[in-house]
Order: structure tokens, then sequence, then C-alpha cells
């Protein structure tokens, strides 16, 4: 009986301060509206579903209702920005959307192939990790191309590769590392090669052939090394970095400027359904499943000269980390770039060296397989603790100025990485991940 008093007592007090927004549609922002056409915007408060007052642009457009139908003018300025507001509200009153009227301006998904800026050295790549949804497997893939250094590229003409593929039972067991280098690769959008950058308001939707060996696009894979290994995925249900902002990227607002490493995280857990099949001297072997991808994608000039990657996935996919320490040379000038994030139900934190007022300190040692990153700022602290047995580490490759270097990294899928975060020193949430990734590369990998 208390805690229904107690609850009558909450709805009384919104009641006579005000309501506020819960929720709005469409969810993503920006959305894209080309001359011509309209859209209904949505907001949803509590208690009072009615009483919003609309803004275009600063100018109150409509003074009622919970609903806004917007129509795009052929004689629209590129973009403008939308608000619903709640009057008096007691908690959060305002819902906003970005409204992009053309598609020259609105972002594209950095999923898609792009043009090298110049003569090489360059590459492209993309990675899928599946994590089985009922056990301790997880299977990834790494396809890639890359422009040797002082060439120009040539849409149609084709690139030299790297393939990998990475399997692992978890709990402890070895991750299985097979690795080929195809001499033709190529990267199509619309099935034509790729002469220009991501079209602006496109969503991700490309293919990478490697001939001889298949292809991958934004939602499978089919890629088989002759006599070795076939494998096939298929996603769907995408998780986006950031929820507002579907094509946003981890750098930040780092991602306008033309960076010598660019990093696209293109879904933090999507569905996924795996098979493959391992050919050896018995016969074949073939194993199918469901899981939850993430799935990455990094071009530009090559790798960093060294670098410590961690990602997991929990169990029912509703939380989610990824974190990445990297020594990047622009130039003369060395750089110690390093992102720390973390999402579940009720925590959207991300930690970037960029950030004003944040601090990261780290402990690693790749020999013995352990990881230890806390990423804190004024109020807010994340702790990631992570370690994998040394045995269970597979080799992976990393582009370089001179093409794909063999066994320049090594990445574990039976790593046990806890992940704590706190406000005022006050822990608001723990969350163990088993059989999550860690990966070393060139200047951090362990050399005994």
């Amino acid at each position: 009986m208390k805690t229904i008093l107690l609850f009558i007592l909450q709805i009384f007090l919104l009641s006579a301060l005000g309501g506020c927004i819960l929720s709005g549609t469409p969810l993503q922002s920006p959305v894209l509206i080309l001359p011509g056409e309209s859209a209904t915007f949505k907001v949803y408060g509590f208690p009072d579903n009615s009483h919003f007052n609309w803004y275009l642009d600063g100018a109150e457009v409509q003074s009622t209702g919970n609903s806004y139908d917007y129509m795009a003018l052929d004689n629209s300025a590129a973009s403008h920005i939308l608000v619903a507001k709640e009057s008096g509200s007691a908690g959060s009153d305002t819902y906003s959307w970005i409204i992009v009227n053309s598609p020259d301006t609105f972002p594209s998904s950095s999923n898609n192939p792009h043009v090298p800026p110049g003569p090489g050295p360059w590459f492209e790549g993309w990675y899928t990790k599946v994590s089985d949804i009922n056990g301790s497997r997880s299977i990834a893939i790494i396809c890639a191309s890359h422009l040797p250094k002082g060439e120009t590229y040539v849409p149609g003409v084709f690139l030299p590769g790297y393939i990998n593929i990475l399997i692992s039972e978890g709990d402890g067991s070895p991750t299985l590392s097979y690795t080929v280098f195809p001499e033709k690769t190529m990267a199509l959008v619309d099935g034509r090669p790729v002469v220009k950058n991501p079209r602006l308001g496109s969503p991700a939707d490309f293919e990478w052939v490697a001939e001889g060996y298949g292809n991958i696009t934004e939602d499978s894979v089919d890629i088989s090394i002759p006599g070795v290994l076939d494998i096939h995925f298929k996603t769907k249900n995408r998780i986006p970095w950031n929820e507002r902002f579907f094509e946003a990227r981890p750098e930040g607002l780092l991602s306008l400027l033309p960076l010598p490493l660019n990093w696209h995280i293109h879904s933090l857990g999507s569905d996924a359904e795996y098979e493959y099949t391992i050919f050896g001297d018995e016969g074949a072997s073939t194993t199918t499943g469901a899981g939850y991808a993430h799935q990455e994608k990094n071009w530009g000039a090559g790798f960093p000269v060294g670098w410590v990657w961690t990602q997991g996935i929990a169990d029912d996919n509703q939380a989610h980390f990824v974190a990445t320490l990297a020594n990047v040379e622009i130039g003369p000038i060395g750089l110690d770039a390093w992102l720390a994030a973390y999402r579940s139900a009720s925590i959207a934190w991300d930690f970037r060296f960029n950030a004003p007022g944040t601090v990261l300190h780290i402990e690693l040692d790749a020999c013995e397989g352990t990881l230890y990153l806390e990423a804190t700022d004024s109020n807010r602290r994340l702790t990631i603790d992570a370690i994998a047995p040394p045995d269970t580490f597979g080799d992976v490759s990393i582009p370089t100025q001179d093409g794909f270097a063999p066994e320049s990294g090594g990445e574990s899928f039976s790593a046990t990485i806890t992940v704590s975060a706190y406000d005022a020193n006050v822990l608001l949430e723990e969350r163990v991940f088993y059989n999550a990734a860690l990966e070393f590369g060139a200047g951090y990998v362990c050399r005994e």
C-alpha cells in the first residue's frame, strides 16, 4: 500500500508542476525530407500528452498538440531545428530534431566505400564479429583492400587485399586464425566500381569483392578460402553507435577533419545468423548458429604504430562496450588517441582523449593478456578491467605503408572483462562480459 501511495503522490506532483517529455518520433536525427515531401513529428509526454509548443528555427509554429506536420518547401533552407516544448514541466521539457532538406548536407554512412584522397599508401577494411547467443563461440572476419605506395586509384582496377577469419569456442579455447591475401579486390556501389565518396544521404549499401574468395556487404558475408574454410553471415536490426545520430562516428567532432586514420562503428549488436565449414583431413565439419554482431570499419593511410582494442556484447544484447588506445603518427608528431564507451539500458557514456577535463589511466601487459583502463571526467568514472589467457590469442595482420604485415597483432575471444560505471564515486552499474575480445597490435604486441 505504501508503494502505491508514493506512486500516486509522484503523479500528483508531476501533474501539479507540469509534465515531462518521455520520447519522440522519428527516433533518428537528422531527418532527411526533400523539397515537396512532408513528415509528421510526435512527442509523448507524462502525464499530459497534448499541450506542447512547437518551434521551427526558434519561431513558434504551433501552440498545441503532440504532433506537428512538416512540409519541405522548394525554397527552404538546407537545414532546420524543430523543437517541441512542454511548458512548465518538471522533467525533460524539450525534444528536438535536425531536419535536412538537401542530400548534399545530410550525413552519409561511413560504412560505404571511399575514394583514396591521393596516391597510396591507403587502405579500407571492414570487421564483423559475431558472439553466439547460446554459447561461448565467437567468429570474426576482416576484409580489406590496399592501394600501394605511390600508386593512384583507378576505378575498376583491382587492388591487393586481405582476408582474416578468426574462430574461437571461448572459455579459454585458442582463437584460430585463417589468413589469405587476395591479389584482386574491389569495392562496388550499385554494382559499379567506386568513383566518389559515399553519396550524401545514402545508407550503408555496398559490396566488397575478392576474386576467387567471395564478397561481403553491409549485412552479409559470403567468403570461401578454397579447401580450408567457408563462412557465411547474415545480419539485421543494426544498433548504431549513436541512437539519435545514426551515422555519428566514435571520433566525435574530430571525424570532420581529414584524419590519417578513420574509424566507424556500424553496429554495436546486430542480430546475426552464421554458418561456417572447416575442411580437414577427416572431411568437412559445418557449424551453424545465431548471435549478435559487432561491426566496424577503418580506412586511411595505415594503422597506428601501436594499439590495444577491446569489445564485448552482453548475453542479452542489452549492454555493449568498446575501448581503444592507439599511438598515431601525424607527420613528425606522435599522439596517444583513446576512447572508452559503455552502453546499457540506463547508461550511454563516451570518454575521448580530446574531451576537456577527461583523464585516462591505463595499465597493460600483452604478454600476460591484461588491460586496465580508467577514464574519468568531473563526475563520472568508467573502468574496464580485462584479462585473457595468453595462449588464446590468434594472429591478425595490419595495413602498413608497404601492404599488409602478417602476424603483427594478436586477438583473443576468451577475455573476461569487468566494466564499472561510477558517478561521484558511487557505483551505478557493474557488468562482467565473458568471452569478449581483447587485441594488442604492432608496438603493443607481446615480443616474448
